[in-house]
């Protein structure tokens, strides 16, 4: 059966999950995971980063004001106010651009990047600290990343994405079935070529009856315009 691999698998069906991730200085996320993350964000799901970065970020709430501050590497804090819907609807803005970054990604890489890059996105208030921890096979290093909050982790993971040299984004693919439309890295069945359409088995079927049907539509009307001419 075709799986979305990693965290994707638990947003395959599934809007608005919530999804923890656990990233620390001992344990810190992987570049498969923060791009997996990146993509369940954008396709819907609630991230909870549960580390050092997590108590960087604070909501209050008085008199039907809403304040959410951020503490980042230098002060003053980021701060943002509002009412509760205001709020809400900056997150629901984050999402819909890493959306359309991420569509972006797929048809112009070279021209995001050089806006994004142009825009400062290679600075962030994430703290990055490279970790190097022994194993039985010789040394894993990975690099710590400080994330205030899942839009900048999707920031990072839209760079990643970005970089050729790591191969993220050659295998970025959106679901073409109309009801879903998730963003998802293909898949590589045991057998035969890599499945780029659809982003689970069952999306695959519904998408095949879809196609078909719209096939169907378009033969019934080119029919009915050939009797009207006669």
């Amino acid at each position: 059966m075709l799986k979305p691999p990693g965290i994707i698998d638990q947003m395959a069906h599934s809007r608005r999950r919530g999804i923890t991730l656990e990233n620390r200085p001992d344990h810190p996320l992987s570049e498969s995971a923060i791009i997996d993350a990146t993509l369940a964000f954008a396709n819907g799901a609630d991230l909870r980063i549960d580390g050092e970065g997590e108590p960087g970020m604070r909501l209050s709430g008085a008199d039907g004001e809403v304040v959410l501050e951020i503490e980042g590497e230098s002060e003053p804090a980021v701060q943002i106010s509002g009412t509760t819907t205001e709020i809400a609807a900056i997150g629901y803005r984050q999402r819909e651009a890493i959306r359309g970054f991420l569509a972006r990604v797929m048809k112009e890489p070279g021209t995001l990047a050089r806006e994004l890059l142009n825009q400062g996105w290679s600075k962030s208030w994430a703290k990055v600290e490279r970790v190097v921890r022994p194993t039985d096979a010789g040394v894993s290093i990975r690099y710590y990343d400080r994330f205030f909050t899942p839009y900048l982790l999707a920031n990072r993971g839209i760079l990643l994405l970005l970089d050729p040299e790591r191969g993220f984004g050659e295998k970025l693919c959106q679901c073409r079935l109309s009801a879903c439309g998730n963003f998802f890295l293909e898949v590589r069945p045991p057998r035969g070529r890599p499945q780029r359409r659809y982003c689970c088995a069952e999306h695959m079927e519904l998408g095949h009856k879809e196609r078909g049907a719209i096939r169907m539509r378009k033969i019934r009307t080119t029919l009915k315009q050939r009797r009207k001419r006669r």
